[in-house]
């Protein structure tokens, strides 16, 4: 592993744990986030539900790497750069979506329709908005990772040439549409799962690819700890601002505090980078299959486990170290067996067209 590249394994690391224990304790104690909100424990756990915007950003940033190097050392062919970053989003989610049908065979719960089956085979769940999580849970996540691939190289574009004025009217239309959509009627979290909703957050991502020499003055200057005292504080007063305004404007600016905030922890991250725990930046490697799979354990294990253990705080955390701690046994045994085999075949693909262009 570069050196360069552990910390963003580490904020990876962060993000899964996050979205892992916020799925543990709906798991534990039934609900949505509201329903894991009792106690200052909870209270913390709830702010689990960033992780997956964390890593949307990480998504963006690493893709815009990737991508500024591909350029570099072939021939810049766009549609071979998406074809490879879909070859490594689609195996998996589709072996998420094997998984999870038997488990609701086995287990007597409803199955997806042929037409869920259908926009989830194709990624493209994140515009059904009643059917975004059918076939996988959580699967309208990747589903935007999708999109955003699809879109990237537009994107990509606007930003290398500081294009601003555009990405200003992408911003406005976004906001305008998700404003829409919240209030077309759609429940607010289908609405909030729409990836009109989470692009803002990719843009961050590729805006801090471009800032990068700006992050590096910070980081020599020290100047963390004001960021640490400025941006939590005006984030919570934002929060707190937007969700007693109405709930819809709270989903649909709530991503803006949320991305300088990641910003500070990127920030320290990457200063701190030579004494970051191995064990994180380890799950951080493993984040997509640990994302596919830990439903399942929490599901399974945690909530009974916890069910037989009287403090709610002791059996949630007990929950969540098993849920943690099995999901990663399990993303090991994914990623030698079925993610490395056939991410070896696909190079084996690519290197033969190459070959046979060449010749």
């Amino acid at each position: 592993m570069k050196k360069e590249r552990q910390w963003i394994h580490a904020a990876k690391g962060i993000a899964i744990l996050g979205v892992m224990a916020i799925h543990v304790a709906q798991s534990v104690f039934g609900g949505h986030v509201g329903g894991v909100s009792s106690g200052l424990v909870m209270k913390g756990v709830s702010f689990g539900v960033y992780g997956v915007q964390l890593f949307f950003m990480l998504s963006a940033y690493t893709m815009c790497v990737s991508y500024a190097n591909y350029r570099l050392d072939t021939d810049g062919s766009v549609w071979r750069f998406m074809l490879n970053k879909y070859c490594r989003l689609l195996p998996l989610y589709w072996l998420g979506m094997v998984a999870y049908y038997g488990y609701w065979r086995i287990t007597g719960k409803p199955v997806p329709a042929a037409h869920q089956i259908l926009a989830n085979t194709c990624i493209m769940n994140t515009f059904c908005l009643t059917d975004q999580n059918a076939c996988v849970p959580g699967g309208w996540s990747i589903s935007c990772i999708a999109v955003f691939c699809f879109v990237f190289p537009i994107l990509f574009g606007w930003v290398a040439r500081r294009k601003f004025v555009w990405l200003s009217i992408l911003f406005i239309l976004l906001a305008s549409g998700t404003f829409l959509l919240f209030r077309s009627g759609v429940p607010d979290v289908a609405a909030y799962w729409c990836v009109t909703n989470q692009l803002i957050v990719f843009l961050a991502g590729m805006l801090m690819f471009m800032c990068k020499d700006w992050m590096d003055i910070l980081e020599r200057i020290r100047i963390q700890v004001l960021f640490a005292m400025m941006i939590p504080c005006m984030a919570l007063v934002f929060l707190l601002a937007m969700k007693k305004i109405g709930y819809p404007y709270f989903y649909l600016f709530r991503h803006v505090p949320a991305s300088l905030a990641f910003v500070l922890l990127v920030s320290c991250l990457r200063k701190w980078e030579g004494s970051l725990p191995l064990m994180l930046i380890r799950i951080g490697r493993k984040t997509y299959s640990l994302f596919i799979i830990h439903f399942i354990v929490a599901w399974e294990v945690a909530e009974r486990v916890a069910s037989r253990i009287r403090s709610p705080v002791i059996g949630f955390l007990t929950g969540y170290l098993l849920t943690v701690g099995v999901s990663y046994c399990l993303a090991i045994v994914i990623d030698r067996f079925y993610e490395v085999p056939l991410l070896n075949l696909k190079n084996r693909l690519f290197s033969a067209g190459q070959s046979g262009r060449v010749g």
